[in-house]
């Protein structure tokens, strides 16, 4: 605890020992200690997270209590012009250009004085973004005031402008859910006050969203604010700023990049983006080719019994798996003993569980290096890493927010110079069914991404889709894998079909009707179709073409999912007696076709979602379980091969 805090030289001998939070209450005045201990210890982590500093907490407290907004008291907005600046130097001075205000200093302030409470203007999720400036008259003239220019232009031109440039404003944070299982990306922008706050590499105010809950406030409920508080002497008429660039990012990207690099491509929203182009050049830093290198141990098999016992925690299996081979237990939580059964299909990661309580051929419905295949931030570096340029072809080109922000600044830049189509979407690294996906063109948006709490991939958009009619599709296929030393994977015949709701057009990217073909897990239309039936009207529809389904497409298809198991059985080369042991697999294969008949990957699913595919082949999980699990020579695994081809 500082000694100005203390009221002494030094730290007092009572309080030698004891907590942060403990010091903290035991400094404060007996009224006040009970209320202001309930507080500490509510948003201790919080405030040590952001840095506050601990002489202004009680300040701070008092401020939340009693609802203190009294920023108006020590600055003033002004008209911000619009300064020249070269062009040709790596530099920062552009960041401000957007914001048409500026914050300035009405009194003079010391480091950590004093503290300030902002508004949140908006708070949102970043797919409503649009619907709520287009619908939210209110909300659009308040926002048309912060942070546009003088504009006398239609409603729908002013809602794209604004839309376009929120995410120069725009902030994000990780909020707790109301079920409190997980956590949530939040989008906000501040009111005027912190809006007009401009940028500078050496700020002299610091600037933090935080969570306030009062006491009885469950987390989820919590009021959002902004604080700003002056980390240098500030005198009156100084230009309150902070720095645009998150700690968390350009330390990450500093260590891998330097720090010009890594500031300038975190900065390229604000700034000419194309200063990065004049730091330095980006190489392609993805590993070369590497030679094949697949073992041929033999693969085990389960030695023989009449009935095989499953333990699965996935209740689809446990219903539609019918097979007399198979004695079904189905559970819930945690497995702690695996040894009475012969194989278990689980949702959880084994990684974290008991492959190392493995004592006997038990058989498991993963590989120990599965992951690399089916994250979304690793799927392209195990490609790349065996295949190198050869997959370029069939593998969209993609980005890791985290780690690649320069690499992706770049090529957009390069891409925008030439001409090319620069519309890009970002997906989490692990999950699913259309959450947190946003498709965009807007490089602001698309680089905002990498503060976000959710860590993303870009990946270049499939900007031109074969369609079926006149909507974009995708396919959904089941890999089923055998043995990666050597190869022995399988494809199932009966493939579904995921169609957009919508003409598709490269426009209105919010509009998930149009862009998105996963509809099942929300309110919205469902097209279904049949395989045999989509190959018959897919062959009519490209007739002219000369195309047909079955000759053109599928050989193309099965070979990148070919080539995607070779690339991870070169991932797990340093294991494969263990992988040749234990483990057997299921993936959902997720690919969609250009319009010049090339496949393209988008992801690889562990536990796939096979609702659909058991209501058009109620023998979906027996055939699977027959072909990984009983020997080659049994006659359930020979009938089961009718239902698969071979990779």
């Amino acid at each position: 605890i500082n000694a100005e805090y203390m009221g002494s030289s030094g730290i007092n001998s009572e309080y030698m020992g004891l907590s942060r939070m403990e010091r903290i209450s035991l400094a404060l005045s007996p009224p006040d200690r009970n209320s202001f201990e309930a507080f500490a210890a509510a948003h201790a982590q919080q405030l040590e997270s952001i840095g506050f500093p601990i002489k202004l907490i009680k300040k701070l407290w008092e401020k939340l209590s009693q609802e203190v907004f009294d920023a108006g008291n020590a600055f003033q907005m002004e008209p911000y012009e619009v300064e020249a600046s070269p062009d040709d130097e790596c530099s920062e001075v552009d960041c401000n250009d957007h914001n048409p205000f500026a914050l300035v200093g009405s009194r003079s302030l010391k480091r950590e004085e004093d503290v300030f409470l902002v508004d949140h203007l908006w708070t949102f999720a970043s797919s409503d973004a649009y619907q709520h400036i287009q619908t939210n008259q209110t909300l659009r003239e308040r926002l048309k005031t912060m942070i546009l220019r003088d504009t006398e232009e239609s409603t729908d031109d002013i809602t794209n402008q604004l839309f376009e440039s929120l995410w120069k404003f725009a902030q994000t944070y990780q909020a707790p859910s109301s079920d409190s299982t997980q956590c949530v990306e939040v989008w906000y922008v501040t009111d005027e006050v912190g809006s007009a706050i401009h940028h500078n590499p050496d700020p002299n105010f610091a600037m933090a969203p935080f969570l306030y809950a009062p006491a009885g406030v469950p987390a989820h409920q919590a009021i959002s604010y902004s604080l700003i508080w002056p980390i240098k002497d500030v005198d009156e008429g100084d230009v309150i700023t902070r720095d645009y660039c998150p700690d968390g990012i350009r330390i990450r990207l500093k260590t891998l990049h330097g720090d010009t690099l890594s500031r300038l491509s975190t900065l390229a929203y604000y700034s000419n983006p194309e200063l990065i182009q004049s730091c330095a050049p980006i190489h392609n830093t993805e590993p070369k080719a590497k030679p094949s290198l697949i073992v041929n141990p033999t693969p085990s098999s389960i030695p023989y019994k009449p009935v095989l016992r499953v333990w699965t925690d996935v209740e689809l299996v446990s219903t539609s798996l019918t097979s007399p081979r198979f004695q079904i237990e189905f559970g819930e939580g945690t497995l702690l003993n695996p040894d009475p059964y012969d194989i278990l299909w689980t949702v959880q990661d084994l990684r974290e569980g008991p492959f190392g309580l493995l004592n006997k051929p038990t058989q498991i419905n993963q590989f120990l290096k599965e992951h690399h295949i089916c994250y979304k931030h690793l799927l392209p570096i195990t490609i790349k890493s065996f295949h190198g340029d050869s997959a370029n072809s069939w593998l969209p080109v993609t980005y890791n927010l985290q780690t690649q922000l320069p690499q992706f600044v770049w090529d957009y830049n390069e891409r925008s110079r030439q001409g090319h189509d620069n519309t890009w979407i970002a997906k989490p690294w692990n999950m699913g069914r259309n959450m947190a996906i946003v498709i965009s063109d807007n490089l602001s948006r698309l680089i905002r991404l990498a503060e976000s709490p959710i860590p993303r991939v870009v990946s270049k958009y499939i900007h031109r889709p074969l369609m079926f009619e006149d909507k974009k599709f995708d396919l959904r296929y089941l890999l089923i894998v055998r043995s990666l030393h050597p190869l022995e994977a399988y494809v199932y015949k009966m493939f579904w079909l995921r169609f957009g709701n919508e003409p598709y057009e490269l426009n209105s990217f919010e509009n998930v009707d149009k862009h998105f073909t996963v509809h099942n897990y929300r309110q919205a239309p469902l097209r279904e179709m049949k395989h045999p039936v989509f190959v018959e009207s897919i062959d009519k529809q490209y007739e002219s073409r000369g195309f047909q389904w079955y000759r053109d497409m599928q050989p193309k298809l099965y070979r990148v999912m070919k080539d995607s198991l070779l690339a991870l059985a070169h991932a797990s080369i340093d294991q494969p007696q263990f992988d040749n042991l234990h483990c057997r697999a299921m993936y959902g294969v997720d690919m969609m076709v250009t319009d010049d008949f090339q496949p393209q990957l988008c992801e690889i699913n562990f536990n796939p979602d096979c609702v659909r595919g058991v209501r058009y082949d109620p023998d979906l999980f027996n055939n699977c379980f027959h072909l990984m699990f009983l020997d080659k020579s049994e006659d359930d695994y020979k009938k089961a091969m009718d239902s698969v081809d071979m990779l």
